[in-house]
């Protein structure tokens, strides 16, 4: 997909989902965010990852991506906190979450039940 194409914010993107804004790799890519849903229920990490999986999306949302849904459209999660698709570098037990109510990331034990969010990251030409 080429920038020229992007949508609003918040509008349908071609494929499915809605474009919730960018982020950019390590190495320079940009890429638009697409996303397709947040569960109904708490779930532990492993199940929200699966559910993410189902839903069409990466195994749940990486941390940079979730920043962005905080940061472009908090309200339309209503103050729940969800998983984010990474595992805590230090002990694999625990994982990171975003609170959508204050904006905070931080790990917590992937036994806990949080929301799961599916997000497709598309790759941006100019």
């Amino acid at each position: 997909m080429r920038f020229a194409d992007l949508p609003a914010l918040h509008a349908p993107l071609e494929g499915g989902g809605t474009f919730k804004g960018l982020v950019t790799t390590p190495d320079g890519v940009h890429q638009a965010i697409a996303f397709l849903g947040m569960s109904d229920e708490d779930m532990t990490h492993d199940q929200a990852v699966a559910w993410a999986a189902e839903h069409g999306g990466l195994p749940v949302a990486p941390r940079p991506a979730m920043a962005t849904l905080f940061a472009n459209d908090k309200a339309s999660f209503d103050g729940n906190a969800c998983w984010t698709g990474e595992v805590y570098e230090h002990d694999g037990s625990y994982a990171w979450f975003q609170h959508f109510l204050n904006g905070n990331q931080s790990f917590y034990g992937r036994s806990a039940k949080l929301r799961a969010v599916a997000v497709r990251l598309i790759p941006l030409t100019t």
